[in-house]
């Protein structure tokens, strides 16, 4: 009979993420806006798109860590012996008790002892509930603001870190499958057996769907003001993704200028569509019409995640190039 070793999965090293949350400040915003354009003025949009890209992911990436700094990791859990208010109650309970030890034959240093259990004791269950008062109260307010991101934050913090781990699963064939690969391969199989089944549409259902007018003016392009506005209503509070920089750190100007070096790049080089599975900034471009020799009217979607960098940056882009 062997007895099988517990498998003990190794946490990867947690990742960096830049302090968005100092965004919220308008000078450090600001100065992060400002520490951007100087890197990004140096940057030389050559015919070389993927080398570009880099350096516009590098430089952004830089100026966010240099302007915001990393997340400090904050303890969730209402025990902290570091905390200012414990470490003096625990060092004195510390230290009464190492001098009990010594000599306990002394009932003056016995008394003292119990005397500073019993107030670090009392400390510690008043602030144990004071914590989980302040957590019914936070989860209640979220929950009536139907805010669920501060909602499910405010959950982690009352059940603490879990360990995550692969559960195995089955084959098609009933084999069980451990390895992770092989378990993110068999849920893609399982979601594309369920949602890719085949169909039979009468075409004469299709035929008969009412049909709507053309909205014209959709083809119209945007003003200044409409692009800036769009911008500002972009959502920063999406899914946690690896070092989320959010789209209100970005001033206008430059996000114009450098898309559109970018657009004259792919242009001139015989491309509508630049970018690559291995670029930090991908740009997909589905050009609509050019106008007097270089106005475009298109969306452009900036996504960047090769370098560790994330610009949830949508641009619809109008007349603006020169």
């Amino acid at each position: 009979m062997k007895i099988k070793r517990p498998v003990r999965y190794q946490r990867s090293s947690p990742i960096k993420r830049i302090d968005v949350d100092k965004l919220k400040v308008k000078e450090t915003m600001q100065s992060f806006q400002t520490a951007t354009d100087e890197k990004l003025s140096s940057i030389i949009c050559g015919n070389d798109i993927e080398a570009s890209l880099s350096e516009f992911n590098i430089a952004v990436y830089d100026s966010a860590k240099e302007s915001l700094g990393y997340v400090r990791r904050k303890n969730q859990d209402w025990f902290d012996e570091n905390d200012p208010t414990i470490l003096p109650l625990l060092s004195n309970m510390h230290q009464t008790h190492q001098l009990w030890i010594t000599d306990k034959n002394s009932s003056v240093k016995h008394k003292a002892f119990r005397m500073a259990k019993k107030l670090a004791q009392s400390r510690l269950r008043e602030m144990k509930q004071n914590w989980w008062n302040l957590k019914a109260q936070a989860l209640q307010d979220t929950a009536d603001k139907c805010d669920f991101k501060s909602f499910y934050q405010n959950l982690k913090g009352v059940f603490g870190p879990i360990s995550k781990g692969a559960s195995p699963i089955f084959s098609s064939d009933g084999t069980l499958l451990t390895d992770k690969k092989e378990i993110t391969k068999r849920w893609a199989e399982h979601f594309s057996n369920v949602l890719n089944r085949e169909s039979t549409v009468d075409q004469e259902v299709i035929d008969n769907l009412p049909q709507k007018q053309t909205i014209e003016n959709l083809v119209d392009s945007p003003s200044m003001s409409e692009v800036e506005k769009a911008i500002k209503q972009l959502s920063n509070g999406k899914a946690p993704v690896t070092l989320l920089v959010k789209s209100v750190g970005f001033p206008l100007g430059f996000v114009f200028v450098f898309v559109g070096l970018l657009l004259f790049s792919c242009i001139g080089g015989g491309g509508f569509g630049c970018g690559g599975s291995n670029s930090g900034v991908h740009v997909s471009v589905d050009v609509a019409s050019i106008v007097d020799g270089g106005a475009v009217s298109d969306v452009v979607h900036i996504a960047s995640a090769g370098l560790g960098l994330t610009m949830d940056v949508v641009i619809v882009a109008g007349k603006y190039l020169t």
